[in-house]
């Protein structure tokens, strides 16, 4: 009986991590990506952003944090506010060559809802290879957004101001995300965190997936992001997760109500803290701080 009890357990555990979430195995993300080559990040994208200083000199304020990649300082900029940080945000990386190769439903902004301390995000500036179904994201300029003071509606305990700017003056943006789908359809995808962007470098922890929700039933404008762990190769112990809504679709129009809905939940009075690019420096007076690296 209990050898039969140990078997039926085994079993129950084995069907569970047959139909949870698995993570790209390196393998796979070198197969489906980027050909097999070990580096994958902005200055590897076909056609490059433009006029980025246009985007610097209209911040209220610009920081050279301390982290610093490849010997540069990381900027970041505080912009004048969220509605003109969003537009911002489309524009700087809306990029012909790229944007009308990327899936309709990435094109616009995400508000990735209850993700603190991170609010908006821009996928639209990525790489897409439709024969294999894979979505290469790098951290750019413009992309990536985290609120600058609490935000009105936020239910739980709050990161102050300082711990923010804290964060971000010791995060290295130098990854890449990697999304591999099952189908042509675009409804699932195992996502996975490429440290300093290298494709054959997976994330050490954990497996995350981005689901297509039918909270809206526009498609692509709702996802579900999931968070697994494990062990080895079965990383199907679910251990939370976000929505992200489309807040802009790809015209750059307002995607409601879930603009009103992010823009109500930050609260009127709250800005965004926006990544620059590196050594960037605002021509227009804008306060400028640097921290030197210790």
């Amino acid at each position: 009986m209990a050898l039969a009890a140990v078997l039926v357990v085994l079993g129950i555990a084995a069907l569970v991590c047959w139909s949870q979430p698995k993570p790209n195995t390196s393998s796979a993300v070198l197969e489906k990506g980027w050909d097999g080559a070990p580096y994958f990040g902005m200055y590897q994208m076909s056609s490059p952003q433009e006029d980025l200083q246009s985007y610097a000199d209209r911040m209220l304020q610009v920081q050279q944090m301390g982290a610093t990649v490849d010997g540069q300082n990381m900027t970041w900029g505080m912009g004048p506010s969220m509605q003109d940080t969003l537009q911002m945000m489309f524009n700087a990386t809306k990029v012909d060559g790229i944007w009308e190769q990327v899936p309709e439903v990435f094109r616009g902004l995400f508000w990735l809802d209850d993700s603190l301390p991170e609010a908006v995000v821009s996928l639209q500036y990525s790489q897409w290879f439709p024969e294999t179904l894979t979505l290469l994201v790098p951290m750019a300029p413009m992309m990536w957004s985290w609120p600058t003071q609490e935000p009105a509606l936020y239910p739980n305990d709050w990161t102050d101001e300082g711990a923010i700017q804290a964060r971000l003056a010791t995060l290295t943006i130098n990854w890449t995300l990697s999304f591999v789908f099952d189908t042509p359809e675009l409804k699932y995808a195992n996502m996975m965190i490429h440290p300093q962007g290298i494709i054959s470098l997976p994330q050490s922890v954990g497996a995350c997936t981005l689901v297509a929700e039918s909270l809206d039933p526009r498609p692509g404008v709702t996802w579900y992001r999931g968070n697994y762990v494990g062990l080895g190769a079965c990383q199907c112990i679910w251990v939370g997760g976000y929505q992200m809504k489309k807040v802009m679709d790809e015209n750059g129009s307002k995607v409601l109500p879930w603009y009103d809905n992010f823009i109500d939940y930050m609260g009127k009075d709250n800005s965004l803290w926006v990544y620059l690019g590196t050594d960037v420096e605002s021509r227009k007076g804008a306060n400028k701080t640097k921290k030197e690296t210790s």
